[in-house]
C-alpha cells in the first residue's frame, strides 16, 4: 500500500526523492533550521541555501556542520 503525503513538505520530499540526483544543483530559499537543506544535500551535488533571517542561516550552518555536510553554500 502506498502512503500518501499529508503535508506540502512531505509532497515535495516525495517528488524530489524521485527526481534529484548527484548531477543536480538545488536551491533552498528558506533555510530555516536546515532540515530541508540537509535533505537536498544528501541528494544533489551542491545546494545553495539562503534565508532573510540571520538566525536561520546560523541555525542551518550549525545543523549542517553537526551532520558533516560540505556541499552547501
Amino acid at each position: 500500500m502506498e502512503v500518501i503525503p499529508t503535508s506540502a513538505v512531505a509532497w515535495s520530499h516525495t517528488v524530489l526523492e524521485n527526481f534529484l540526483t548527484k548531477d543536480h544543483v538545488a536551491v533552498d530559499l528558506t533555510a530555516g533550521n536546515g532540515k530541508d537543506t540537509l535533505f537536498l544535500a544528501e541528494r544533489a551535488s551542491r545546494v545553495l541555501a539562503m534565508d532573510i533571517q540571520q538566525a536561520a542561516i546560523e541555525n542551518t550552518e550549525a545543523f549542517l556542520k553537526e551532520n558533516h555536510v560540505k556541499n552547501v553554500a
